[in-house]
């Protein structure tokens, strides 16, 4: 499990559903580690948003990030490629799309 904030109001048909800084969160779907030959890669998915602070149920898309490669130098001094675990930074932000409807009263 993650969690972590909306950085913009959730806005639909011009009213405001959920103000920015209303809670999230969501599940990690599969993380993989860095091996020597493929980077490490990171799945994951909202599973609620808190509205008037009840947790909603929602299907989102995947956020998907992939690790990259690094040039290193092995013990001859040749460069040598290696690759990275997913790094994100605190604060870094990460978008989701509903794939299902979400029925909100207001």
């Amino acid at each position: 499990m993650f969690s972590g904030v909306l950085d913009e109001p959730l806005v639909v048909r011009g009213q405001t559903v959920a103000e920015a800084g209303t809670t999230v969160s969501g599940k990690i779907l599969e993380a993989k580690r860095a091996s020597k030959n493929e980077p490490g890669y990171l799945r994951l998915t909202l599973t609620q948003v808190s509205l008037n602070r009840k947790p909603m149920p929602v299907e989102t898309s995947v956020f998907f990030a992939k690790g990259g490669a690094h040039e290193g130098y092995g013990s001859s001094g040749a460069g040598k490629a290696s690759q990275r675990d997913v790094s994100l930074a605190p604060g870094r932000r990460l978008t989701f799309r509903l794939t299902q409807a979400v029925i909100v009263t207001l």
